[in-house]
């Protein structure tokens, strides 16, 4: 009788998983890979940082060290330092691949969200975007590059040289458009001004990431985080050249282009702690309801 009892009690209470598939998250972006992907864009970026600017060594050979001689530097750092414009254009490069990657997965989950706001089948939005991937791209990489030249003018209006180091600073301007602009104009696609509804619709999805800073999703999170902490860490960077140390690591632009690269870093992992939090809070059960 008391078996009997228990089963039906049991029968009586939801599984687990059907509770999480009634109050969980109907988010599309799944959060186990999401952080898998993010941790190995993260080691690329790293990579990118301070191991591929070292392929000058193969055209160039490695000068003197001219400044701070009575504290040479480490050897691993003397390939980044002895060039900086082309170790920043070196970053640039590999930031572009690691960035292409990354938004051809992260557009999915960006489809998926229109999806469930238009109400149309996601087999019909991904088809779209199949149809229009190739015109996508290079509407992408045309807003990064207008985004360097917006970039290159706000660079010179804080304080670059104007007539010396042009193409450090551009290589600096096209670093940041990579990692701040590619992505969201992949996902998002960069809207015309021909009046369209569909347009207008993505200029107030631009308008509500960019400017009033309102994410809706995991997925708008990382688009929007890394792209702001990225323009921020680059800033930042920018504090040590004001430092009379006189060292190689600080030449221009060398410190902002690493706190680009680590303000990116910083601002996809924070997205995915706020996405974690969201998360939890929606789908682990209010204990005042419990009790």
């Amino acid at each position: 009788m008391a078996t009997t009892t228990k089963k039906k009690k049991a029968a009586s209470k939801p599984s687990q998983s059907a509770q999480l598939s009634s109050t969980g998250d109907d988010d599309p972006l799944p959060i186990s890979r999401y952080v898998s992907l993010t941790g190995t864009q993260a080691v690329l970026l790293m990579f990118s940082m301070l191991v591929l600017p070292r392929t000058t060594l193969t055209f160039e050979d490695l000068p003197l060290q001219s400044s701070s001689l009575d504290r040479p530097q480490a050897a691993w750092m003397a390939p980044l330092t002895a060039w900086p414009d082309r170790s920043v254009a070196w970053m640039a490069v590999g930031a572009a691949i690691v960035q292409s990657y990354w938004a051809s997965k992260a557009v999915s989950w960006i489809e998926d969200d229109l999806s469930k706001e238009t109400g149309v089948k996601r087999e019909e939005t991904r088809l779209q975007e199949g149809e229009h991937s190739v015109k996508n791209v290079i509407r992408a990489w045309g807003a990064t590059l207008l985004g360097s030249v917006c970039f290159h003018a706000l660079i010179l209006i804080l304080g670059a040289p104007i007539t010396t180091h042009i193409r450090h600073t551009y290589a600096l301007a096209l670093l940041l458009s990579i990692l701040s602009v590619y992505a969201p104009a992949r996902c998002l696609t960069v809207p015309l001004f021909n009046g369209s509804a569909k347009d207008q619709t993505l200029r107030a999805k631009w308008s509500r990431l960019f400017t009033n800073l309102k994410a809706k999703s995991r997925a708008e999170r990382a688009l929007l985080y890394p792209s702001l902490i990225a323009v921020f860490g680059a800033w930042c960077g920018a504090y040590p050249l004001a430092l009379d140390w006189d060292r190689p690591w600080q030449a221009w632009p060398l410190t902002p282009a690493a706190g680009a690269i680590i303000g990116y870093i910083v601002g996809s992992f924070a997205s995915i702690f706020v996405s974690s939090v969201y998360y939890l809070a929606r789908t682990l059960p209010d204990p005042r309801k419990t009790k």
